[in-house]
């Protein structure tokens, strides 16, 4: 990157925008094996149905996709603005690095 171009910084609405994709695309990878795991639970001790079709991996995933979207997004947005006060507050010059790893576990667990 050439030294005069200063990076961009990341919006709470690009934050928001991007956890709900990461929890949306975390339910739809992770349902359909989910569903799978139940099955296996919940037959008589044999495998599930040879009749296993795609569509009935992914029946009920409309909840779980809904609830993830938003939780990730507010987590990841929370997360976003938190590391951006922290940032203000304590490395006020420029190109100030965001909170490690061990300051954002401490302001989790608080």
């Amino acid at each position: 990157m050439p030294e005069n171009v200063q990076p961009q910084q990341v919006t709470a609405a690009q934050d928001l925008i991007a956890g709900g994709i990461a929890g949306s695309c975390s339910v739809i990878v992770g349902h359909p094996f989910d569903t799978y795991k139940v099955m296996l639970q919940t037959s008589a001790h044999s495998a599930p149905k040879k009749s296993l079709t795609i569509s009935k991996l992914y029946r009920g995933m409309i909840p779980p996709l809904a609830s993830a979207g938003v939780v990730n997004a507010l987590i990841f947005s929370s997360f976003g603005e938190s590391s951006r006060l922290w940032d203000d507050y304590f490395c006020p010059e420029e190109g100030s690095s965001h909170m490690n790893e061990k300051d954002a576990t401490l302001v989790r667990s608080a």
